[in-house]
C-alpha cells in the first residue's frame, strides 16, 4: 500500500487541482476515485488486485501528466 501512495504523492501536493481517495471492497478489490484539474476531469479506476491497483495508480498520474502539457 506505502508503494501506491508514494506513486500518488504528487498529487498531494497539486494545492487542490488533482486529489484521489482508494475505497477498498475487500483486502485487494477497490477503486481509485479522482478528481483532476480542478474538478474537470472526474473518474474513477477500479482494481481487482494489489499489482492493478499499482499500475492503476501509475495510469493516473499519467493522466495528470497530460493536463500538464
Amino acid at each position: 500500500m506505502d508503494q501506491v501512495f508514494d506513486i500518488l504523492e504528487p498529487l498531494s501536493g497539486s494545492l487542490g487541482e488533482h486529489s484521489f481517495a482508494v475505497t477498498f471492497h475487500s483486502r485487494s478489490s477497490g477503486v481509485i476515485e479522482f478528481m483532476l484539474n480542478w474538478k474537470c476531469f472526474q473518474g474513477e479506476l477500479p482494481f481487482n488486485s494489489k499489482d492493478e491497483l499499482i499500475e492503476k495508480a501509475r495510469e493516473l498520474l499519467e493522466m495528470t501528466q497530460e493536463f500538464k502539457s
